[in-house]
């Protein structure tokens, strides 16, 4: 983290985060995680991370000279955890991984939130594949909803591709679920456009 820090550091980034922040012994899930926030050049919010030899996915462990190893999830904001819970794991079929509630002075230092308390849900993939990570922020409270005129041109759009294997029967429960399609003008019926309860965009592709 020290190394990929002062990397970052010689480039006029924008931090979010005031320094690398240590989760503390009192959040079991994490304890012991280094991580730091901070914006690429279109304002995105990306988030250095580095894992105890006991935490994360076995392949940030192995041998390696790269300082930047990967992509290990991604991190979207909810508004209520209980509902997209059954957006993605009841219909699309990802798994809970853990749960943590983060929170004190080592939350508002990593978020630059004042008083920052956030409830946070990992979701890990049946297969292996990068995660996603549910942020229902209790403290300072809801932020802005998604606009409903964003289009996927837009710098502020973000999207998270996920693949199905059958992604035919995957649209039909979705369907049955009450979920729009936003789009399904595809190639072969390949990929479906939808939307999760807060609004961000996913797309799903067949495998």
């Amino acid at each position: 983290m020290d190394r990929a820090y002062a990397h970052l550091r010689s480039f006029p980034i924008e931090p979010i985060s005031v320094a690398p922040q240590t989760i503390p012994p009192e959040n079991e899930a994490s304890s012991g995680v280094r991580a730091f926030k901070f914006k690429d050049p279109d304002g995105h919010d990306l988030e250095l991370i580095w894992f105890l030899p006991d935490k994360g996915k076995d392949k940030w462990r192995q041998n390696s000279h790269s300082l930047f190893l990967g992509i290990d999830h991604s991190a979207i904001a909810v508004s209520h955890t209980e509902q997209s819970l059954h957006f993605y794991c009841d219909l699309l079929g990802m798994q809970i991984d853990s749960r943590s509630l983060k929170w004190r002075a080592t939350q508002t230092r990593l978020d630059n939130l004042l008083g920052a308390k956030v409830r946070i849900t990992a979701l890990q993939p049946v297969e292996d594949g990068v995660g996603i990570e549910l942020l229902d922020y209790i403290l300072p409270g809801k932020g802005r909803p998604i606009p409903s005129d964003w289009k996927s041109c837009d710098i502020a759009s973000v999207q998270i591709e996920l693949v199905a294997n059958d992604i035919e029967l995957l649209v039909d429960k979705l369907r049955l679920n009450q979920i729009p399609i936003v789009d399904s003008s595809f190639s072969n019926k390949q990929g479906y456009l939808i939307k999760d309860p807060d609004g961000h965009t996913i797309l799903l592709i067949a495998e």
